[in-house]
């Protein structure tokens, strides 16, 4: 696979916070046959937040950043996904090269901590951009890939993820065919 120079990156901080999450929704039913909520909910640091918001506010000003996806329902999973299907290309994403530890690949996934985006970064600007965001949390996680490939490594080095972007837009659009 020809792999394009675009670097992914994550912004901010991921916790074990999966209370009220989809995720934990999801398990709920197919565990227990109703609903799991869970306790860990999802905490909001505003003064944090509002100084990554602001440093990715200059690099997007700059020029910087290809494209910026928030993280939030579905978790980093979900903002990759989207992200992928988005710009039709696919991505080799390593857990392993988080900003923060996590126990488990499906908390480091699905976990829905506030505050957190996933952006792209021509190579030019990495130098750059990661200059500005200098005194927060964040990360390259991964490339962006020419061709449809979509692939993630878990914590610990394990392919947990291989698909492709065609696979993925027809699941996250499947459910609307009606409307």
């Amino acid at each position: 696979m020809f792999v394009v120079h675009v670097l992914v990156y994550v912004l901010g901080q991921t916790y074990q916070e999966l209370g009220g999450s989809e995720y934990l929704a999801m398990i709920g039913e197919q565990e227990r046959g109703k609903g799991y909520i869970g306790n860990a909910v999802p905490q909001v640091d505003a003064h944090r937040n509002k100084t990554l918001y602001n440093a990715l506010t200059d690099c997007i000003k700059e020029g910087l950043v290809a494209s910026a996806q928030s993280v939030h329902r579905g978790g980093l999973a979900v903002a990759l996904a989207k992200t992928a299907i988005g710009g039709k290309l696919g991505m080799e994403i390593d857990l392993e090269q988080l900003p923060s530890q996590v126990s488990r690949d499906d908390f480091s996934l699905f976990s829905e901590s506030q505050g957190r985006l996933v952006v792209t970064v021509a190579p030019q600007y990495k130098e750059q951009f990661e200059q500005r965001m200098r005194g927060n949390a964040f990360a390259a996680i991964g490339k962006v890939a020419c061709g449809d490939i979509f692939r993630i490594r878990g914590i610990i080095g394990k392919t947990i993820v291989d698909t492709n972007i065609k696979t993925m837009e027809r699941a996250y659009t499947e459910t609307f065919q009606r409307y």
